[in-house]
């Protein structure tokens, strides 16, 4: 879980996750004969390394909350040693201009604490500071010979140079957004006191500071320019007004030409046309580059090469960019090496095989969603990293949330099971309010709420799902009993164990006989008569994606079938071998779908077992296309790595509709049957 705000949960958490990552890496040491030992020394390798990782920055956080602590006191001198320490052991200075500008801010700090020790007087010492950053600066220089004097547009026109270029005058820059102080608007401003500053009164100081430049440059060469062309987003940018304004004056001879620049339609196009064709990085001549960068930039853009030469020159010079245009051609033009046929996974991973590869559901979803996705995710071991969560009208994320409902659920049933009770709302809302209060409480000294609002939002919405649950449960259990409640089969046990649990993998039969190893943990079973149960599965979201006329959704939801048949197998080993598991079912408390339930017969699911088998033939074969539907894409973490998902997805969908293939022949069977 997120450290989320507040000092003292840094630490603590920190020492959490080192001792998490030890015992793993205890774990790892300590497995006799794994069935691939490179990969756990890969693991083991990873855990160390996240171990240093950890513990360098529990370092660095134990020393930057004991300066905060010192820059905190009410003392200036020791607020001021903090900053200086700060500065000594924390700023950067891996290159000379850093090292350049920690010297010249150390400078004035122990100068700064000279005077404060010799005059015994007290400063601001956050606002100096900020003050300092902000003016301090490094290997400047006034104007020299042979130099270009750089300056802004406010303090320019004083190096006394001749010649001198105003750059940057597009609409865009200058004068620049200037919005109203949304805490204090003008209109309140002015009825305060008409001295405070407004919108207005800033852009008339701004305009004032370029007449004064501009005034203070009189009879030099003057030479004006601006972007006429956005780079990112190939937008027109146009002439700052000032800048109109003073190529009228320049043209304004009282004749003709004055007459023109006064129409607003006109003015553009004639500064256009007297500034002459625009310029831009690439050269237009072979003798106008300074360096190889502009030679090939020149070459580039000269008129009389196509994109294909373009591409061809440079290819001819650069062979890792030939490479990755082979590959992306040969990506798009069928489905091979470069678009995810991979048929050497094969010799690593039998998905069929005694000890071939244990699936959970999620996995198997991932593969029906976009075989491209779990060949990233489950075979090269891709993954994002982590995203702080700064959403301020949150306290919980979606895992988190869901988290806490579904161990809020298997306490409260399971204290009625073991009393022989059933659910009943008036009865037992109270006790499932009183749990659902402990859960948050605790669930709150693991993740700080980043506000009051967002906590009381939460906790609003987790009572409406409790109670959500508790009146749909009240019915549902007057035909089905809860029995086993997070059974973990394929998989160690939690702190509440079932006479399920099971951690060596579950076989599950498929339509052709062949059977493929499956793990995973069961919200729920209930028991409707003495040897026929029903699985039930948490789902604290929405209900999108979840079609009651198509369980499967073309190999996108395997869940309920895979948890079907390993329940039932687990059942009539562990408990009764004529057994049997007759229904499936979604259960939505959550807000956005309020009590909804999407169940399934074991005879409508078990077509299912030919969608699980296409899914792990295209494994077994090593053929990973990507999705066929860019709905699919939505919410992918690999959308960096393929890039146009919208032409990549109608390439897969023409090579799904075309002649069958035997790598894709699994595939095909999954979208179109």
């Amino acid at each position: 879980m997120g450290i989320r705000s507040g000092k003292d949960n840094y630490l603590p958490k920190l020492n959490a996750q080192i001792s998490l990552v030890e015992q793993h890496m205890a774990s790892l040491r300590g497995e006799e004969n794994p069935e691939d030992p490179a990969l756990q020394e890969e693991r083991l390798n990873r855990a160390q390394r996240k171990l240093k990782h950890l513990t360098a920055l529990n370092r660095t956080v134990a020393t930057l909350l004991e300066l905060a602590d010192e820059f905190n006191g009410s003392d200036s001198a020791t607020a001021l040693k903090a900053v200086q320490t700060f500065v000594e052991r924390c700023a950067r200075t891996s290159d000379g201009h850093d090292a350049v500008a920690a010297a010249a801010i150390l400078r004035m700090i122990v100068d700064r604490r000279h005077w404060l020790a010799t005059l015994d007087v007290t400063i601001d010492v956050p606002a100096w500071v900020e003050s300092l950053i902000q003016q301090t600066r490094i290997m400047e220089s006034g104007p020299k010979p042979g130099h270009i004097h750089v300056a802004s547009l406010r303090t320019g026109g004083q190096s006394g140079r001749r010649h001198a270029f105003v750059v940057g005058m597009d609409d865009r820059r200058f004068p620049g957004a200037l919005l109203q102080d949304p805490i204090l608007l003008d209109h309140e401003r002015i009825s305060i006191a008409r001295s405070f500053p407004t919108t207005a009164t800033q852009l008339e100081h701004r305009l004032t500071a370029v007449r004064n430049t501009l005034n203070r440059l009189q009879n030099r060469s003057l030479t004006f320019s601006w972007s006429c062309h956005g780079i990112r987003d190939g937008s027109d940018n146009y002439p700052a007004p000032e800048l109109l304004e003073v190529f009228r004056n320049a043209k304004d001879d009282g004749g003709q030409a004055a007459a023109d620049l006064e129409k607003d339609d006109v003015h553009i196009e004639t500064l256009n046309h007297a500034a002459g064709p625009a310029v831009s990085f690439a050269p237009t001549t072979s003798t106008d580059a300074l360096n190889a960068s502009e030679v090939w930039l020149w070459q580039l853009s000269e008129p009389g090469y196509d994109r294909t030469s373009q591409f061809d020159v440079v290819n001819q010079h650069f062979d890792h960019l030939a490479l990755g245009s082979k590959a992306i051609r040969q990506r798009v033009e069928n489905f091979g090496a470069w678009s995810g046929f991979v048929p050497q996974v094969a010799e690593h991973s039998d998905p069929f095989a005694e000890n071939g590869t244990v699936y959970s559901a999620s996995a198997l979803e991932t593969l029906g969603r976009c075989p491209l996705a779990f060949f990233f995710q489950r075979r090269l071991g891709l993954s994002p990293p982590d995203e702080a969560d700064d959403d301020l009208d949150r306290w919980l994320d979606a895992r988190q949330f869901g988290t806490l409902l579904h161990e809020l659920f298997r306490t409260f049933l399971s204290e009625l099971t073991a009393a022989a009770e059933l659910p009943v709302f008036d009865r037992h809302i109270g006790r499932l309010t009183t749990l659902l209060n402990e859960a948050i409480a605790a669930c709150r000294r693991d993740v700080p709420a980043p506000s009051e609002n967002a906590f009381r939002r939460d906790c609003l919405k987790l009572l409406q799902i409790a109670k959500t649950f508790l009146q749909e449960e009240q019915q549902n259990c007057q035909s089905q009993t809860p029995k086993y409640f997070e059974a973990a089969l394929g998989m160690t046990a939690g702190d509440f164990a079932t006479d399920l649990d099971q951690e060596a993998p579950v076989a599950v039969q498929l339509a052709d006989g062949r059977t493929l190893r499956a793990r995973g943990q069961i919200d729920r079973i209930d028991q409707i008569s003495e040897l026929v149960y029903s699985i039930c599965d948490y789902k604290t979201g929405s209900a999108y994606g979840y079609v009651q006329d198509n369980p499967f959704r073309n190999g996108r939801r395997v869940q309920n079938i895979l948890y079907l048949k390993m329940v039932e197998r687990v059942l009539r080993e562990r408990v009764n071998p004529a057994a049997r598991v007759a229904l499936f079912e979604y259960f939505f408390p959550g807000t956005k779908a309020n009590g909804l339930r999407r169940s399934w017969s074991a005879v409508n699911l078990e077509p299912g077992l030919q969608v699980l088998q296409q899914l792990a033939s295209l494994d077994a074969a090593g053929a990973y296309p990507p999705t066929d539907n860019s709905d699919d894409c939505r919410f992918c973490d690999y959308l960096g790595i393929c890039g146009n998902v919208d032409f990549l997805t109608y390439r897969s969908k023409q090579w799904l509709q075309g002649p069958v293939r035997v790598e894709l022949k699994s595939f095909q069977e999954l979208r179109n049957g």
